[in-house]
Parts: C-alpha cells; sequence; structure tokens
C-alpha cells in the first residue's frame, strides 16, 4: 500500500491535523473515494474534504479482518465475526488499555476521557446475557492496547491521548443532532447486524504527534464533528424517501404556508409534530418570511413558533447533508439505536494509537454504529419544492 500520502504538512501550526469528513456514500461510491488527503493546507476544512468516507453498505465484500491502515474501505457489520474473549479495562499511564481474556471479564469505564479514576463496572460479558465482541471490536482494542503500551514506553505523550480523546468526544457531542429528530435506544449488543457504520480515520506522523508546536485542536474538533455530520446525512437520506403531501413549494417565490398546514393536519391527526427539516437553498427567503415568526434562541438551532402548536425545532441540510423537500415529523415515531462502545459505554468509539502499518504514525480513529428507522410515516408530512431558487443577487435589483 502507498502511504506517500503520509508526510509532514506544509503549513501553519493552527491549520494542522485538519480532519476528514463523513459523508453517505454507498456500494461503488464508497470505492471511489478512499483516496488519502493531506493536509497541505486549511483547504482541507471545506465541504469538498468533509465529504470524504463513509457509510458502509448492508451488504458489502467482508474486509473486516484488514488492518485498520485500509479503513477507507468498505465493510459490512453483517458481515464481522464474533471471537469468544472477555475484557477488561486497566489503567496504564493515564491511557485506556484493554485486557482481552478467556476467564471471567468485566468491561469499565472512567467517568470522563483523561480523567484517572475508573467508575463501577458498566456491563459484563456473560454467556447468553451479551454478545461477543466481533472482530471489528478487536482491531480497535488493538489500536488502543498498543497505545497504553506506547504511553508506558514514553513513545506516546499520554497527556495528548487524553485530550485528543476528549475533545473529540466533546465535539461529536455538540453537533449530533440525533436525540431532537428521533427516541435514542443504546444497544450494548454486539451481535452483527445490518446497521451502518459511520467511521473515520487518518494516520499521521508519531513526531508530529508529540511535538509541541503542534497544535490538534481544531484537527481532534473536526474529526468528532465529521461523524455527526454524517450522522445528518444518514438520517435526511431516509427523509429524500417520504413522499410529499399537500401543494408543493416554488422555489423561485416560496411561501411558506404548506409548512404551516403541514402541521396543522399532522396535530388533527393527533400526532405532536416537534421537528422541521429545510433546504438550506431557502434559508434566506424563509429567515425573512415576515407572515412567520422564528426564534433564533431556541435550542439548538432555531424554531418555528406556530400558533397553537409546539415550536418546530429547524435543522437545516448542507452541501455535505442534502434535502430536497421540507419534512415536518413528531420525532417520537422515529428510532434511533445505536450500539455502544463495549468499552467506554459511548455512542462514538474513539481509539488514538500506533496501528499495525506503517511505523512511527499514529492513527485517528472515530466512529459509530447506528441504524435509523422511520416507524410511523403518517407523523412525518413532506413538502415538496418546484423549480430553482432564484438567485438573490438578481431578486434584490428586481426589488430596487
Amino acid at each position: 500500500m502507498d502511504w506517500g500520502w503520509l508526510r509532514s504538512p506544509n503549513q501553519s501550526s493552527s491549520a494542522r491535523g485538519t480532519a476528514l469528513g463523513c459523508g453517505i456514500l454507498t456500494g461503488r461510491q464508497a470505492h471511489t473515494c478512499t483516496r488519502r488527503l493531506s493536509a497541505r493546507s486549511a483547504s482541507a476544512t471545506t465541504f469538498s474534504t468533509l465529504r470524504r468516507a463513509v457509510v458502509m453498505p448492508q451488504k458489502a465484500k467482508d474486509t473486516s479482518a484488514a488492518p485498520l491502515s485500509r479503513m477507507g474501505r468498505t465493510y459490512s457489520s453483517s458481515h464481522l465475526t464474533a471471537p469468544t474473549c472477555r475484557l477488561s479495562l486497566t489503567r496504564s499511564s493515564r491511557t485506556l488499555s484493554l485486557k482481552t481474556t478467556l476467564q471471567a471479564g468485566v468491561v469499565e469505564r472512567r467517568t470522563r476521557y483523561g480523567d484517572n479514576r475508573v467508575s463501577p463496572p458498566l456491563f459484563e460479558y456473560m454467556p447468553g446475557r451479551m454478545s461477543r465482541l466481533n472482530r471489528r471490536d478487536e482491531q480497535i482494542a488493538g489500536i488502543r492496547d498498543r497505545a497504553a503500551r506506547a504511553a508506558a514506553a514514553g513513545r506516546l505523550r499520554s497527556d495528548r491521548l487524553d485530550q485528543c480523546s476528549s475533545q473529540i468526544v466533546s465535539a461529536y457531542e455538540a453537533e449530533s443532532i440525533v436525540d431532537h429528530l428521533a427516541r435514542v435506544v443504546e444497544e450494548r449488543d454486539r451481535t452483527p447486524s445490518d446497521f451502518r457504520v459511520l467511521t473515520n480515520s487518518e494516520a499521521r506522523h508519531l513526531w508530529q504527534f508529540n511535538d509541541d508546536s503542534y497544535l490538534w485542536d481544531r484537527y481532534c474538533w473536526e474529526l468528532g464533528r465529521s461523524i455527526a455530520l454524517g450522522e445528518r446525512t444518514y438520517i435526511f437520506e431516509e427523509l429524500q424517501g417520504v413522499p410529499p403531501r399537500g401543494d408543493p413549494i416554488d422555489a423561485a417565490k416560496p411561501t411558506f404556508r404548506p409548512v404551516v398546514e403541514g402541521t396543522y393536519e399532522l396535530r388533527s391527526r393527533g400526532y405532536s409534530p416537534d421537528v422541521l427539516c429545510a433546504p438550506i437553498d431557502l434559508f434566506v427567503q424563509l429567515a425573512g418570511d415576515r407572515s412567520l415568526t422564528i426564534d433564533w434562541n431556541s435550542s439548538p438551532r432555531g424554531a418555528l413558533i406556530v400558533p397553537g402548536a409546539t415550536p418546530l425545532k429547524i435543522f437545516w441540510s448542507s452541501r455535505i447533508a442534502p434535502l430536497d423537500r421540507f419534512v415536518v415529523l413528531d420525532s417520537r415515531h422515529a428510532l434511533w439505536r445505536v450500539k455502544l462502545d463495549p468499552l467506554t459505554g459511548h455512542r462514538l468509539t474513539v481509539a488514538i494509537g500506533e496501528p499495525e502499518t506503517p511505523p512511527d504514525a499514529v492513527i485517528f480513529l472515530a466512529e459509530t454504529v447506528v441504524k435509523y428507522e422511520i416507524e410511523d410515516r403518517d407523523a412525518f408530512y413532506a413538502i415538496a419544492l418546484e423549480g430553482e431558487p432564484r438567485d438573490l443577487v438578481e431578486s434584490s435589483a428586481e426589488g430596487e
């Protein structure tokens, strides 16, 4: 494998280590987006870069046993095997460490990343009660174990391991919107299934990781954020399949009365709509419509106030997460299932450590294993768009 892309970035410290993002790609598309991108400039934060890699299709060639240096390739969690093993968490130089045994063991987790304390047992791997770890889990466990040994030997900075892990998780939690769009069910069962794996990884020079002149804050933030963007893209992809109802909205001269009418129709059927997913192309038009009331201070991104109804939290599409229609929905009738990390108990799996190949490198990995399900499509009201939005400059000139 060509590791020529693993080279020293030639840019300022603030631009170093820009994380690559996570988009929704399946089948052959994923194979066309596996090229390695070096952080040659701050342009690595652009949308085109963030769209790189990776939601894995349900059915794909089984490459689950491939080394983690081949993370750009597709694999399916439905093809992962489940070896007999049990795990326990130990501490070494303030880093996470895995110990695989065939005897009774307990998986424990820290109260937070970077904390020296160990919390009470999270759960036990008991036959008939919990699933055994799959091969993918073993690969990630290998990274963590090598990281613990490298930190103990002084090859990796343990303080930076803790700091980077914490920043990745914090970024993901700050950007993730799944709790607003669905009921979330956290599962500890690691049995292979038809869940999607949203993942992002990159290897960097070991000396860069340990060097004080390299700042990794922004890099880690973007890495965690990329997984949250992948979640949004996955959900919006499913919303594209909701059949439109009622009158469409003319994108050239939009009126948003159909959104309000759709809200009232759902309420008349016994639902309580609380979310509006909207195409970003009409952001300016909706925000400037004086017939609507929008509370921009409402968490997390503002809310549309509909008289006599629950405020609709607004979530906008983007170039990374496209949406070609408005969707009003009752979030209680969608389900987001996520398989928790078997070691930490978090929704996001983070592993930073030395890969098997290449030598003198550090791999950054973040991923989550999820499935989004619309349980009652009658609780979703989609409004189609017709035509193309008018150029705002042209519209402004006509108004003058």
